[in-house]
């Protein structure tokens, strides 16, 4: 009788026990469904906020590489830049860009990247010293030469490590120079590598096109024009067309951005732009930027 007693005891005391262990995983279930979807909000709002944070970050690289890229198309010296800028639209396009497909809510600008080659130089006869290096410059190339009274065209004669010797007609200029080149690009947008959207150049003469920024999808651009060159903008010119570049103080950037791989919200912004553009945003995988560039060269 006392061996039957102690049996039933401790399966009563092993039954008590499974009960506690089954009601302690029916609370602990419980606790986990109130504490994962909080924990699933929290996720979502930490991936969102480093999301934007990479999203400031890249609008940071988009602005160097628009400020790199259009800095340098205005006039340098008292008479270079005799050049012209266009902006035109997608549905017009030149013939240089007539095999792409751009994209419908952007311009495309057609410039002079002056300032990636210009300096002074010294005058000695017919040929002009410049102590400076450009990349891409060959001998042959032609480069302007001027001073503020007369502007000449030379020929690249010879180059080293360190600088390079432009021919010009003797007895024309003499001192100092600057020397520039006047190299002209198109400036686009069009599906990218990525299969999305990006920032292209090509060369206005002849070339291939070059991938410059795989994270814009839409742009804008708007000259700012000084028409009586006293250094003060006079309109920011919202219709497409040509214009001398000695006129132009500046250019008005309208952009879209975006980052790839992003989780996209469901808040959406919108945006208009100045051609009458509606633009959607999240904030979070894309958003708009303005620019103002100075295009002003050395004088």
């Amino acid at each position: 009788m006392v061996m039957t007693g102690a049996l039933n005891s401790k399966r009563a005391k092993q039954g008590f026990l499974i009960l506690e262990v089954l009601v302690a995983i029916a609370i602990l279930m419980g606790l986990m469904l109130l504490i994962l979807p909080a924990i699933h909000r929290f996720e979502a709002q930490l991936t969102i906020r480093q999301q934007v944070l990479q999203l400031a970050e890249l609008e940071t690289f988009v602005q160097d590489q628009f400020i790199a890229q259009f800095s340098r198309l205005g006039g340098y010296g008292c008479l270079a830049g005799m050049s012209q800028v266009e902006v035109g639209s997608s549905a017009l396009k030149p013939i240089r860009l007539n095999h792409y497909s751009l994209d419908a809510e952007s311009d495309w600008l057609q410039a002079s990247d002056i300032g990636a080659c210009a300096s002074y130089g010294s005058v000695s006869g017919s040929l002009v010293q410049v102590d400076h290096v450009c990349d891409g410059l060959n001998v042959g190339d032609w480069m302007s030469v001027s001073n503020c009274s007369y502007i000449e065209q030379g020929q690249v004669l010879s180059m080293s490590a360190s600088d390079f010797k432009v021919q010009i007609p003797s007895q024309v200029l003499t001192d100092s120079v600057l020397v520039s080149r006047d190299m002209p690009f198109y400036w686009f947008i069009k599906q990218g590598k990525s299969g999305a959207n990006a920032l292209w150049r090509r060369p206005a003469l002849s070339g291939n096109a070059l991938e410059l920024s795989p994270n814009v999808s839409r742009m804008r651009v708007y000259p700012i024009l000084d028409y009586d060159e006293d250094g003060v903008a006079d309109e920011v010119r919202v219709d497409y067309g040509v214009m001398p570049v000695r006129k132009l103080a500046g250019l008005l950037l309208e952009y879209q951005y975006y980052q790839l791989n992003c989780t996209v919200t469901d808040r959406l912004f919108s945006y208009d732009t100045l051609r009458g553009d509606t633009w959607q945003y999240d904030g979070v995988c894309s958003r708009v930027g303005k620019l103002l560039i100075n295009v002003r060269g050395e004088r």
